[in-house]
């Protein structure tokens, strides 16, 4: 008798536990299924932008106009070295005329090689600084823009302007090469491009306003 009370104890112990992990587990709330993070993200071909830019412009002018007057400086630093050469052979002048035209020759070509000196370095420092502004004004209006429109980032490529040109065996060649951001296939609803460039170009128009005084 005392056994089957145990055997009956033990059964109704282990059949209240069972109960009572069952209601624990039912209490506890199914799993959520995971949720995906959704991003989006913006592209912007940086060819596009460079080629439309109209700061971009301003900058090959100006550098053009700089070129052109170190070249005009140089033709006619050369103009004096081609008539002290001819000086120097002409039977007209005393050796010692001419034996000075040519001193004054090596000294007008290192002032030529000075001027070329001059020159690289000038067009070197001044691209440099132009590049980087320029890069830094994309980098200003393309996270203004980002923040307008409630994109997360803003990657960037480079690719073919024109559209007859995708397939330039060229840009075809740097498509299968390293490029950042290469899209193969993209919705072009994605594409900031054109929108960034208008921005850069409102700003840049802007600027160009002179105050007026009072």
């Amino acid at each position: 008798m005392k056994k089957r009370i145990v055997f009956v104890a033990a059964g109704v112990l282990a059949l209240s536990v069972g109960v009572y992990v069952s209601s624990k587990l039912w209490a506890q709330p199914a799993a959520q299924p995971q949720q995906h993070v959704q991003t989006r993200i913006g592209i912007l071909n940086m060819g596009y932008v460079l080629k439309n830019y109209q700061k971009v412009d301003a900058y090959t002018v100006e550098m053009k106009e700089n070129f052109k007057k170190f070249d005009d400086a140089l033709k006619a630093k050369k103009g004096e070295i081609e008539v002290r050469t001819k000086q120097t052979q002409d039977p007209k002048y005393t050796p010692a005329e001419r034996e000075a035209c040519a001193k004054e020759i090596t000294n007008l070509n290192r002032q030529l090689e000075d001027m070329n000196n001059d020159m690289k370095k000038y067009i070197g420092t001044k691209t440099d600084e132009q590049m980087v502004t320029i890069y830094k004004e994309i980098q200003e209006a393309a996270k203004r823009y980002a923040m307008s429109q409630n994109l997360d980032c803003v990657l960037t490529y480079i690719d073919a302007v024109k559209e007859a040109d995708f397939l330039n065996p060229m840009n075809v060649m740097g498509k299968m090469q390293q490029r950042a951001c290469m899209p193969l296939y993209y919705n072009t609803g994605m594409d900031v491009s054109v929108d960034i460039t208008n921005a850069l170009n409102a700003n840049y128009q802007a600027s160009k306003v002179t105050p007026v005084s009072h």
